[in-house]
């Protein structure tokens, strides 16, 4: 048993060494563009001990989307936190949280945007990525559901709101990535997503 427990943080540690080669790389090579080999040299281990951990690239880039997905949904769930019942304090502190890291969340916007497109062209892939992006949209409603509260917008919109917020930030980070204004991305989330958690006139 002592040999067992030993075991654990070792994989998480191998774990964590594949996903931290594989983000660089794709983010500085493109997902296509970067192998498996080339994620193995970078993360200082064997073929064999990769696909000990994941099937394959794909399942790999999967691993780091959940992983994206939970710091982002745990930032827009301690800026709501934090903002006391003030809904305007609140959207402030979400839209905040959404551009905490810009660097991070413009690396993730090219990344991202071309594992969609190979997804389009694979059934399968955009099955499992389709899985997941559900599961995120469940999570986003539930930490956006005490400003939708306050703010008196009904059930139906609430049901919806997490595929806008994640369709214009992605489309605005992608912008960003060409015309790095940042200015132009915050001028129009903070003009517009007021509108959207609001009540339907």
């Amino acid at each position: 048993m002592a040999d067992l427990a030993k075991g654990a943080p070792t994989r998480t540690r191998t774990v964590a060494s594949i996903m931290s080669a594989g983000w660089d790389l794709f983010a500085n090579k493109g997902f296509h563009a970067t192998s498996i080999d080339q994620i193995c040299s970078a993360a200082a281990l064997s073929r064999g001990t990769f696909y000990l951990h994941f099937k394959n690239k794909e399942a790999l880039f999967l691993a780091l989307f959940e992983q994206h997905a939970e710091r982002e949904v745990a930032r827009i769930e301690s800026a709501i936190t934090s903002s006391a019942g003030d809904v305007d304090a609140a959207l402030l502190s979400t839209l905040e949280s959404l551009f905490a890291n810009s660097e991070e969340s413009r690396r993730w916007a090219m990344v991202s945007t071309e594992f969609t497109l190979a997804a389009a062209r694979d059934p399968a892939l955009a099955e499992r990525l389709t899985a997941f992006e559900d599961a995120l949209a469940a999570r986003l409603e539930s930490a956006l559901a005490p400003i939708l509260e306050r703010s008196g917008a009904g059930a139906a919109r609430a049901a919806l709101l997490p595929t806008f917020i994640v369709a214009l930030h992605e489309g605005l980070m992608l912008q960003q990535v060409v015309t790095r204004d940042r200015s132009l991305t915050r001028a129009v989330l903070t003009e517009f997503l007021p509108q959207a958690l609001g009540p339907r006139q």
